[in-house]
């Protein structure tokens, strides 16, 4: 067995080298293809794992609520304030509402790092329990104490634990708990989540607002419960707003649709272009591959011949042929993979553009490339095995 693997290899490699432009030319055409099949790849299983990390960043069953910009909106009304909060809590009754209070504070140690200000009820913590300590309750936020949830990335470069102490902007804060940190995506590329949550009453005193109702919340989260229609819960709390908001400014409902939107239209774009490429690049490959090959069934019917007036089969001589045409997609897969991942690695680095080189992105061309190899070198090899041997003597 080893030994019959052996012989085909070197019959393969000799014909190859009497032959360079037949074995070269296909390869190299192919390998474009499969250059243009890995980058697809790649692509593609970057968009998803950008996708999903959104997806279980924002919340699946959550859409947000928040103010169009003042460049955006035809009103200069304010934005979303308690009373918005409230309405949607007495009328919601499936659904937790949950404020959202943003700022970046730097801390020593790790840089800026993003506040969250909210209630008990927020969302995206989701169901788990916490790493360990606890999430602030209903009694933190109503008496607006100085306590904090941090993620755990956050705690690990700072050494948290619950019980200790965080300073930022010159307030001390009390680690209640810390949660498990989900990488979040900015411009394509993971970040390291920093975060850290306090409630949105200490939030409003700390960075200096004392009327509650005034006060102007960055979004809030609504948290649609399993069975619930979601587009119909975002028709209730838009008809809602408006009758209760008048002339104040516009609202953006963002779901998690309307988030995974620009990802969709990466993706189209990504496959018309990668994708067409992979498919021209692949197609042409697969031609010249079986033009040539037929054309080295003609140029070796005396090889031919005389391997079978030496015993070999019709059998043999359909395997060598199917297999020149195995090694050639193997060939063309291997280079254009390399292709593939050097184009990866320049695009990640110039542009925001989510791309993972990951196992499957590399086999998938590799398995193609063999198959292909192999189908278009079945009509050749046929042909090759049909050629009785007295006439193959004869062309020589």
């Amino acid at each position: 067995m080893i030994g019959d693997v052996r012989n085909t290899c070197l019959d393969i490699w000799q014909n190859a080298a009497a032959r360079p432009a037949q074995a070269v030319v296909p390869v190299l055409v192919a390998s474009l293809g499969m250059a243009a099949l890995t980058f697809l790849l790649s692509g593609l299983s970057g968009l998803r794992h950008r996708a999903n990390a959104m997806l279980q960043d924002f919340g699946v069953n959550v859409f947000e609520i928040c103010a169009a910009p003042l460049e955006q909106s035809r009103s200069e009304g304010k934005g979303l304030t308690a009373a918005d909060l409230r309405a949607l809590s007495a009328n919601l009754e499936k659904c937790a509402v949950s404020p959202v209070f943003r700022t970046m504070e730097r801390i020593e140690g790790v840089g800026q790092v993003e506040v969250v200000g909210t209630d008990h009820k927020y969302p995206r913590w989701g169901k788990g329990a916490p790493v360990s300590g606890r999430l602030f309750d209903r009694m933190d936020v109503l008496r607006a104490r100085r306590c904090a949830v941090v993620s755990a990335s956050l705690a690990s470069r700072l050494g948290l634990e619950p019980g200790r102490t965080l300073l930022m902007g010159g307030a001390p804060f009390d680690v209640a708990g810390i949660v498990a940190g989900r990488s979040g995506v900015v411009d394509g590329k993971e970040m390291a989540n920093l975060r850290v949550w306090i409630p949105y009453t200490t939030a409003m005193f700390w960075l200096g607002g004392r009327d509650w109702e005034s006060e102007m919340l960055d979004s809030i989260l609504v948290a649609v419960q399993d069975g619930q229609n979601m587009e119909s819960s975002v028709i209730s709390s838009r008809r809602l707003l408006e009758q209760n908001r008048n002339s104040q400014r516009e609202l953006i409902f963002v779901t998690p649709d309307v988030l995974l939107k620009e990802v969709r239209s990466a993706r189209k774009s990504l496959v018309a272009f990668a994708g067409g490429a992979a498919v021209v690049g692949l197609g042409l490959g697969s031609v010249v591959l079986a033009i040539l090959m037929m054309a080295n069934v003609r140029s070796r019917v005396a090889e031919i011949g005389l391997r079978r007036s030496l015993g070999a089969t019709s059998r043999d001589i359909l395997e060598l042929f199917i297999c020149e045409g195995c090694v050639s997609g193997l060939v063309a897969a291997l280079i254009g993979v390399a292709i593939g991942f050097a184009i990866t690695a320049m695009v990640g680095e110039a542009y925001p553009m989510p791309l993972r080189f990951k196992t499957h992105v590399a086999l998938a061309p590799i398995l193609l490339g063999i198959l292909l190899g192999g189908c278009s070198a079945w009509v050749p090899a046929r042909l090759a095995a049909g050629i009785p041997p007295a006439e193959s003597l004869r062309w020589e």
